[in-house]
């Protein structure tokens, strides 16, 4: 009895390793399949409004486009937004909106024609527009912001530290 006992212990065994073995398998294929597919596509969003009332949709807007496409976005006027202040990790901003991004061939415009007569004011936050270095180092050429208020930002209305040319047309910058 012990003898055939052994052999089934033996054979059940091998059938447990050779389940276990297949079982890694898959998980090292599915790991492997998992490097190799494409990135998941962008969330889908909204058909492009003629004006932006909400800064956060303007964000996705412009981290979503191509950076070799010249692109206009309209800031809606008689509009005011309150910045907020960057936090840890991915969120982004504690009470308030994210400033403006520098991104290349980015044009914000105050209303249609850009004007600062259209009353579209960024205000508080440690900043109201940034363009930073990035990862790539690539430069941020031909961004233009036209007609905007900076107001009250706690450190200062606009950082720029990136290569590339960004110009203001008809902006205001207040301290208060």
């Amino acid at each position: 009895i012990t003898a055939c006992s052994g052999q089934t212990d033996l054979k059940n065994m091998r059938r447990r390793i050779a389940t276990s073995v297949v079982v890694a398998l898959l998980a090292v294929q599915k790991a492997i399949c998992q490097e190799s597919a494409p990135p998941s596509p962008a969330p889908l969003l909204p058909p492009m409004p003629d004006c932006f009332t909400d800064l956060e949709l303007l964000y996705q807007y412009v981290e979503q486009k191509n950076p070799s496409e010249v692109v206009k976005y309209v800031i809606c006027p008689n509009t005011i937004h309150v910045v907020g202040i960057p936090t840890a990790g991915e969120q982004c901003c504690d009470r308030g909106t994210r400033p403006l991004n520098g991104r290349a061939n980015t044009h914000y415009y105050c209303g249609e024609d850009g004007s600062s007569s259209n009353n579209c004011t960024l205000i508080g936050g440690q900043f109201q527009y940034v363009s930073v270095v990035s990862f790539d180092f690539k430069a941020k050429p031909n961004i233009v912001l036209s007609g905007i208020t900076f107001m009250a930002g706690d450190n200062a209305g606009v950082i720029i530290a990136s290569p590339g040319d960004t110009t203001f047309i008809d902006c205001v910058f207040r301290v208060s």
